[in-house]
């Protein structure tokens, strides 16, 4: 919990702080809100909010008892959460209702927080679970439409980096969804990764649609490639 003073390591804070400066398009299947806090947290002068980094619309919760929320002015990270997030909320029983995120990044301000989750009391969490079949979670519309903006930002790439991620034989959504929007021009796949076989999972799977990158696997793999992007950026 970033308000509870988590030490989070360098090079994590220099990645988060090197995408909000580029407005990076980041794709992700965790549920957590690491992303969001440490984002937010760096402006604290700002009126910047979760919300402000899902591209596809969503209500802050607190809005469904009547509360308003003033957007702010600067731009940042564009991050597409796949399998939705431990902050989002919605009605199981009527998957065409409105996602509502809950305000838990803003530090020091746990009374927004209670405010908000209060007002989603009667929902239910957002998350997809890791199954194969994750074809009844997207027929809510909102995640429909993060999918597509997650695609989108794919098929405009001009390269795609991949941290944190195996790409496992058994994940055939996800290996369907970087074939069908592979950019035109083949792009560089850059794998951030411990384990050479986890490029080797991408190669076998995405070498007619990418140029896998292995530059970045073994030792020190994260560090070294938050090196290069941030000098480069």
């Amino acid at each position: 919990d970033y308000r509870m003073g988590a030490k989070w390591p360098k090079w994590l804070l220099d990645l988060i702080a090197t995408w909000d400066a580029n407005r990076a398009s980041v794709i992700t299947l965790n549920y957590d809100t690491i992303v969001e806090s440490i984002t937010i947290n760096s402006f604290p002068s700002t009126s910047m909010a979760a919300g402000l980094l899902y591209p596809a619309p969503m209500a802050r919760a607190a809005q469904r008892l009547g509360g308003t929320f003033a957007p702010a002015k600067r731009k940042t990270t564009r991050l597409y959460k796949l399998h939705g997030s431990v902050n989002w909320f919605h009605s199981e029983a009527f998957p065409g209702q409105p996602l509502y995120w809950v305000n838990n990044t803003w530090p020091e301000r746990v009374d927004l927080e209670r405010a908000d989750k209060m007002a989603v009391s009667d929902l239910d969490p957002f998350i997809v679970p890791p199954s194969l079949d994750k074809s009844s979670h997207l027929l809510h519309t909102t995640l429909r439409l993060t999918w597509r903006l997650a695609a989108e930002a794919i098929q405009a790439a001009d390269a795609v980096v991949v941290l944190g991620y195996s790409l496992p034989p058994t994940d055939l959504v996800m290996k369907s969804f970087l074939k069908v929007n592979a950019p035109t021009a083949k792009v560089p796949l850059i794998v951030v990764d411990p384990s050479d076989t986890t490029a080797t999972n991408f190669e076998c799977a995405l070498r007619d649609h990418y140029s896998v990158d292995r530059r970045f696997v073994g030792t020190d793999s994260i560090e070294r490639m938050v090196n290069e992007y941030t000098d480069r950026n």
